[in-house]
C-alpha cells in the first residue's frame, strides 16, 4: 500500500467558455505556454489576463530618439514592454537601467526579459523608488534619456489579492510594495473625515467627496470596518443614495474608480515622490538627454507641467546662447589697446560657492549689485541679469567688474553660474566666466 502513487488531482477546469475569476484564466496567465490563446484574446483586443500592454511606444521613441551606444532609465518598469522596445533601439553597446517597487511583479519581469535575450549585461533592474534616480546616477553615470509611466499595470489591477480593483472583491490594500507601508485598509481604520476628504479632493478631484468621507468614517464610528473593495464599494454605493436612479449606477462607477486612485495615491505617496523624481531629473541627464513622462490623470499632469514649466526650458536656452555667443566673441576679441578676452570654466570660482548672488531677489530686482572682498583686496562687482531655479537646480547669469582699491575697473566679463541645492544650501558646482583685461597687466 505505501508504495501506491499519490491520487494526482486534476487542475479546476474553465466554468464555461468565458471565465470571469483571475485564477481560473490560468491560460492567460501562462503566454510563454499558451501563446495561440493568448494570441485569440489579443485579436480579441482584449488584454489577457496578468498581462499589461505598453501604450503611446511609437511616441515615446519619437520623443527619446534612442541610438545604438547609449545609457537610458526606464523609471517605471512594469510589464517590461517599453523597456524591451527601448532595448532593441540601444543595441549594441548601449545599457538600460530600470527601477520599481513591486516585489512581486518584478522577478516576473525580469525572468522574461531574461527569457528573451536581455540579461543583466544589457538591462540592470532595480528594486526602488524613482525618487531614488540620484542613488542610480551614481552607479551609472548620467543618462542620456529616462521614461516614466506613471500609470498603475493591469497585471497589478488584474489581481484581486492586490485591492487595485472595485470590480471584484479582495483585500483592500492598493500597495504597490505590499510589504512596506500601511494598507488603504488600515488608513481608513484611524484617519479624519477632514483628511479622507482632502484626498478624495487633491488626489482625484472627486465631486462627491464630502458625503462618501463622511459616509466611510460614520459607518467607522458604528464598529464597522472596511477591509475589503467590495466593502468599499458598498459604502460609496450607499453615501450617494441620494443621486437618481437614473444617474446613480454610472456615479457611483466614476466615484469608486477615484477614491480607489485617490487611496492608491495616499498610500504610496505617489505626488510626494514623483516630485522629488521631477526635481532630480535635471542633474540625471546628460547633456542633449531627453525625458518622456506618461500621466493619467490631473494631479500627475499639473505636477509634471508645473515642473517643467519652472525649468522655462526655452528661456533658458536662448539666455545660455546669448551668453556661450558672448563668451565665444569676447575670446576672438582684440582692440587698438590690445584688449584680449580668456576664458574659464571652474567650479567654486571666486569662492562663490554659497547660495547664488541674488536668489529670489534677483527676480524682483535684476539690477541690485553685490560686492564680495577677494584675497587681493580688490573688490567683485556683479550685476545679475537673471536667474531660473527649479526643485534644486538654478542657474544665475550676469555681468561682473573687479575694482582695485583706488576703485579703478581692472577688468570685467561675464558669468553663469549653475547651482545645486544641497542640504539646504546652495552650492556652486560650474562657473563659466569671460574676461576682458588689458595685455599691459599680464606683463
Amino acid at each position: 500500500m505505501d508504495d501506491q502513487e499519490p491520487k494526482r488531482v486534476r487542475r479546476e477546469r474553465y466554468k464555461g467558455t468565458h471565465p470571469k475569476s483571475f485564477k481560473e484564466k490560468y491560460k492567460e496567465l501562462q503566454p510563454e505556454q499558451y501563446a495561440e490563446d493568448v494570441a485569440k484574446v489579443l485579436q480579441q483586443g482584449r488584454t489577457p489576463a496578468g498581462t499589461h500592454r505598453s501604450i503611446c511606444v511609437d511616441e515615446i521613441l519619437e520623443v527619446l530618439q534612442i541610438t545604438p551606444g547609449q545609457i537610458g532609465l526606464d523609471a517605471t518598469l512594469g510589464y517590461g514592454g517599453h523597456s524591451l522596445e527601448m532595448l532593441k533601439c540601444l543595441l549594441p553597446g548601449g545599457r538600460l537601467y530600470a527601477m520599481d517597487v513591486d516585489p512581486i511583479e518584478l522577478p516576473k519581469t525580469r525572468d522574461r526579459l531574461a527569457a528573451l535575450g536581455f540579461g543583466p549585461d544589457v538591462i540592470v533592474i532595480k528594486k526602488m523608488n524613482f525618487s531614488g534616480i540620484d542613488q542610480l546616477t551614481a552607479e551609472s553615470g548620467l543618462l542620456n534619456f529616462i521614461l516614466a509611466d506613471l500609470g498603475v499595470s493591469s497585471m497589478q489591477i488584474d489581481n484581486p489579492d492586490r485591492g487595485f480593483s472595485f470590480k471584484v472583491d479582495g483585500p483592500l490594500d492598493l500597495r504597490l510594495n505590499p510589504k512596506s507601508g500601511k494598507s488603504a485598509a488600515t488608513l481608513l481604520k484611524t484617519i479624519s473625515v477632514d483628511e479622507l476628504e482632502a484626498i478624495f479632493q487633491e488626489n482625484a478631484d472627486e465631486p462627491h467627496a464630502t458625503p462618501i468621507a463622511h459616509a466611510i468614517v460614520t459607518f467607522r464610528s458604528k464598529g464597522g470596518i472596511i477591509s475589503t473593495t467590495f466593502k468599499l464599494k458598498e459604502v460609496i454605493e450607499k453615501a450617494l443614495s441620494f443621486l437618481t436612479e437614473a444617474d446613480r449606477k454610472e456615479v457611483v462607477k466614476k466615484s469608486c474608480q477615484r477614491c480607489f486612485q485617490a487611496l492608491r495615491i495616499a498610500v504610496n505617496d505617489e505626488f510626494g515622490v514623483l516630485e522629488k523624481f521631477l526635481e532630480k531629473i535635471p542633474f540625471a541627464l546628460a547633456p542633449g538627454g531627453r525625458v518622456a513622462l506618461l500621466t493619467f490623470h490631473s494631479g500627475e499632469d499639473r505636477r509634471v507641467k508645473k515642473s517643467f514649466q519652472a525649468l522655462d526650458m526655452d528661456k533658458l536656452k536662448v539666455e545660455i546662447q546669448a551668453m556661450e555667443d558672448a563668451y565665444a566673441a569676447a575670446e576672438k576679441a582684440k582692440d587698438a589697446d590690445g584688449v584680449v578676452a580668456y576664458y574659464s570654466d571652474d567650479a567654486n570660482s571666486y569662492g562663490r560657492n554659497n547660495e547664488p548672488t541674488m536668489g529670489k531677489a534677483a527676480i524682483r530686482d535684476s539690477t541690485k549689485a553685490r560686492m564680495e572682498k577677494d584675497t587681493t583686496n580688490s573688490v567683485n562687482v556683479y550685476k545679475v541679469v537673471d536667474l531660473f531655479a527649479a526643485g534644486n537646480m538654478a542657474v544665475e547669469i550676469g555681468s561682473w567688474t573687479e575694482l582695485n582699491a583706488a576703485g579703478d575697473a581692472t577688468s570685467k566679463g561675464y558669468y553663469m553660474s549653475y547651482f545645486e541645492k544641497r542640504d539646504g544650501k546652495y552650492l556652486c558646482v560650474r562657473d563659466m566666466n569671460v574676461t576682458t583685461k588689458s595685455k599691459k597687466d599680464d606683463n
